[in-house]
């Protein structure tokens, strides 16, 4: 990453000695805070970003629907169409649908209503039609089909020009400025309200605040930073707070002494309410039980808003799509229902929402190697007790050459812009309405704001 300005510099260099920020109680967003809620009212948003780009065209297929069939699926699909026998059915109103046939325990959570299907989203500065988008009267996504450009825009929300904050980390913004987190025992400020357990990531990223980095195992922290002070962590941080006239040392020094305090405190708060929810030994399954251990100490941390970022690679499926799908997929679904599972054994299901986000999704029409390429709109999956469950959106027409198809490979174009994806998840989350458009720069291109899967 091109590190453009000192903001970035301090982040990414503090970030890799700390592993974790300070969120700032800088900026107000909008409104003063009337907003704020009681310490009982919880509430947590949890992006699953799978790298690469999912084949959404598998994942969720249709069956017997207005616009396809699965016989329409299986003559674009060719050898990597799913076999319908082995699809897990899935009803919206009177039409069927079939999730890939790893995701079982996301078909049980839609058959109880807490999973929804929001189809035909993608990155979209405004709405547009194959028309519009074929004789450029209107402008599309910058670099399309690039896995770089497409992760950031997803993430940033800005598709016309390099963002510098991430939708999640401008919702931490929000939550800051609005003081629904307050500073827990031993910190003079709030714990960061965004939580990243996946590394630098340009989602958890905020205008005036910035993430704190946790791994599978706990906090990020300096290599053996004890639990206790002693004399040598102590000089450590005299050291961190001694004026050496250098502002931008000073800066730094700041990050990182910030950092080791949020380090310090997590630590204390998860040793001091042992929670050991039972999940797979998988990458995202770990990162998931983190998720759920830190929501479970949530009070402990002053934190009435929080929203982590978790991530599994390996979806950019150019070959032998099938088989690394249906592992990936797996993994997926299992995560997702151990994580469901705890947050039910801590009372919190209805307050905690996850959702999938992914760089594109994939080519209907396969390639040669048995994979299929990058194309544009996807179907992310939403998964809470909040949830209403059901299909939203507009699915795309399979057919090549059809009415969404931009390219004749099976490229569906968005019906849905990520913005109002992100702006339903923020209303439920608390950020109102006149505060969603400094969080969600396109939306006010939109004229349907919300999706209607969170009430």
């Amino acid at each position: 990453m091109l590190i453009k300005t000192r903001r970035q510099f301090l982040n990414v260099t503090c970030r890799s000695l700390a592993g974790v920020s300070a969120a700032s109680a800088l900026g107000r967003l909008g409104t003063m805070s009337a907003y704020a809620q009681s310490p009982g009212d919880y509430k947590a948003l949890v992006c699953v970003f799978l790298f690469g780009g999912n084949d959404w065209n598998n994942t969720v297929v249709p069956i017997a629907t207005v616009k396809n069939s699965w016989l329409d699926y299986s003559n674009v699909r060719k050898q990597v169409a799913l076999a319908e026998s082995s699809l897990l059915p899935i009803t919206a109103g009177s039409e069927t649908y079939g999730l890939h046939p790893a995701l079982g325990e996301v078909q049980s959570l839609y058959n109880l209503g807490k999973a929804a299907v929001v189809a035909g989203v993608g990155t979209l500065a405004e709405p547009m039609n194959k028309t519009e988008y074929q004789n450029k009267t209107k402008k599309a996504p910058d670099n399309l089909f690039s896995h770089s450009d497409q992760q950031a825009q997803w993430q940033t929300l800005s598709m016309l020009t390099a963002g510098t904050s991430g939708w999640g980390g401008r919702v931490a913004d929000w939550v800051d400025a609005h003081s629904y987190n307050t500073p827990p025992a031993g910190s003079a400020t709030p714990f960061p309200a965004a939580i990243s357990v996946a590394g630098n990531n340009s989602f958890s990223n905020g205008a005036a605040s910035a993430p704190a980095m946790v791994t599978s195992s706990g906090a990020a922290k300096l290599s053996n930073w004890p639990a206790t002070p002693n004399a040598r962590t102590t000089a450590f941080q005299n050291l961190l707070t001694f004026d050496n006239g250098v502002k931008l040392v000073q800066s730094a020094n700041g990050i990182l002494r910030a950092g080791i305090n949020d380090g310090v405190i997590l630590d204390a708060a998860l040793a001091s309410s042992p929670f050991n929810p039972v999940f797979p030994n998988t990458s995202i399954a770990n990162q998931l039980k983190m998720v759920a251990r830190i929501i479970n100490v949530h009070s402990m941390l002053g934190a009435n808003r929080q929203i982590f970022f978790v991530s599994m690679g390996g979806y950019d499926n150019h070959e032998a799509l099938l088989s690394i799908q249906n592992t990936n997929l797996g993994q997926l679904s299992d995560a997702v229902g151990a994580f469901h599972d705890a947050t039910q054994s801590v009372s919190l299901s209805n307050n905690v929402t996850l959702f999938t986000e992914s760089d594109f999704s994939r080519t209907c029409q396969p390639n040669a190697n048995n994979g299929s390429d990058h194309a544009w709109a996807s179907h992310p999956l939403v998964i809470g007790g909040a949830v209403t469950g059901g299909v939203y959106g507009a699915f795309p027409e399979l057919d090549l050459n059809g009415a969404d198809d931009v390219t004749g490979r099976g490229v569906y174009l968005p019906s849905t812009g990520i913005d109002q994806y992100g702006a339903t998840l923020a209303r439920w989350f608390g950020v109102p309405d006149p505060d969603l458009n400094a969080v969600f720069p396109n939306l006010v291109n939109f004229p349907q704001k919300y999706l209607g899967f969170l009430g």
